[in-house]
């Protein structure tokens, strides 16, 4: 990534948004999915869509349900 003049680092799931809402996290890599399950889309002002990933979700029920 320092082709792109980004430094990446790991940040915790739960402190993203307080990341971005701060400034100390520039931009984040997330799915639709959680930028509004974090409401991570209303800090983060742009948004790339690449597609370059795959996501899996897994729904796990008992046998009554």
């Amino acid at each position: 990534m320092p082709t792109l003049g980004t430094l990446p680092q790991l940040t915790a799931f739960s402190e993203r948004y307080t990341g971005l809402k701060s400034g100390a996290v520039g931009r984040i890599e997330n799915p639709d999915s959680n930028l509004h399950m974090q409401n991570t889309h209303e800090e983060q002002r742009y948004m790339m869509l690449s597609n370059h990933g795959h996501l899996e979700d897994n729904a796990i029920t008992n046998k009554r349900f």
